[in-house]
């Protein structure tokens, strides 16, 4: 089955800031039309922090239980753009193509990241990471 990703505005936000035509681009590019694993799941973070606001009021923060949880899978996702995508890896194992392409951009996933720590209640300083 095939299905249709909607990205919240950040992901898409966080694209627009890359130049086209350039490596980066391609890359993230590739990784959004493709579902790129570590790209869906920052995405669904940052929806899944802004559900939580709207229907309760305040911040993933402010939630002793829940947000710990969150922010811990938000830096493992983070911690996978030290390894090359799946989207990339899926490609790059095929007999016929090697490519030495990511399959997201590191730099998007930061931007990423910072707006879900923000739409969380997170402050990054506060945490040291």
């Amino acid at each position: 089955m095939k299905t249709e990703i909607t990205y919240q505005t950040e992901t898409i936000a966080a694209f627009n800031k890359l130049t086209p035509n350039t490596v980066a681009y391609h890359e993230h590019l590739t990784g959004l039309r493709a579902g790129e694993p570590i790209i869906v799941m920052i995405d669904g973070l940052i929806r899944y922090a802004k559900a939580h606001k709207a229907v309760y009021g305040s911040p993933l923060a402010s939630d002793y239980v829940l947000g710990e949880n969150w922010l811990e899978t938000l830096k493992a996702a983070r911690s996978l753009c030290d390894g090359v995508g799946a989207v990339a890896m899926e490609r790059n194992a095929a007999p016929a193509v090697k490519r030495l392409t990511d399959s997201k951009c590191n730099g998007s996933i930061e931007q990423m990241f910072e707006s879900a720590l923000t739409i969380a209640g997170f402050d990054r300083n506060e945490l040291g990471i």
